[in-house]
């Protein structure tokens, strides 16, 4: 039983993106009680080195299914920075299966070891590639316009000596900086627009401004 309900408890953190303190909260545990008092949570060290596991064995299956398939994949990379300074990177992948259906999913979420340049970028998607012997199979990379998920990418390109190889623009990016482009224009637009008035006023009533 017990092995039963840890894995609705990892898969439930996992897809619920619970922090791994979950289990010594004193009212979650309260409420364990009540529901199966024979169960017995796991501490929140036990709770990672399990999802670590699952993790690992998913990586695994993952390997083996890229193994048996001739599918082409390809990937798209987002870099963040959290708020204590750490680089993330998360790679997913994307590829149509042998039945034809679209599929994607996240390969990994890594550290990235300062400095977060193209060359450290680089060195940890083919690094990825390589575990998973997708390498070969690489057509193309989407990200932001950031220089260095620019040149990473390029980095990426030479590095497998890929021939038939894109690097894509995230169109969502592209439209966000539009937007953001645009809502400044409209902003200085307004306050000509109020300047041209107030100068029209001026003209009108000058005494009124003077006095």
């Amino acid at each position: 039983m017990q092995k039963a309900k840890h894995e609705f408890l990892v898969n439930w953190v996992i897809v619920d993106q619970q922090p791994f303190t979950i289990v010594d909260n004193s009212s979650f545990r309260k409420f364990m009680s009540s529901v199966q008092p024979r169960y017995k949570l796991p501490s929140r060290y036990t709770l990672k080195e399990m999802i670590v596991s699952k993790f690992e064995m998913a990586q695994k299956e993952i390997c083996n299914y890229f193994q048996l398939s001739t599918s082409k994949v390809s990937l798209t990379m987002d870099m963040w920075t959290s708020i204590s300074a750490l680089g993330i990177l998360a790679v997913t992948v994307h590829y149509i299966n042998d039945s034809w259906q679209f599929e994607h999913f996240v390969l990994d979420v890594l550290y990235i070891p300062s400095p977060h340049d193209s060359i450290t970028i680089k060195d940890s998607v083919v690094k990825i590639t390589d575990e998973f012997k997708i390498s070969n199979r690489l057509i193309g990379i989407t990200t932001d316009n950031e220089a260095k998920m620019i040149a990473a990418t390029c980095k990426i390109e030479e590095n497998l000596e890929l021939s038939d190889f894109q690097h894509y623009h995230c169109t969502a990016h592209v439209l966000n900086l539009v937007v953001k482009q645009h809502l400044k224009l409209i902003t200085y637009l307004y306050l000509l627009k109020n300047y041209v008035l107030l100068l029209v006023q001026l003209e009108i009533h000058p005494n009124k401004w003077t006095n």
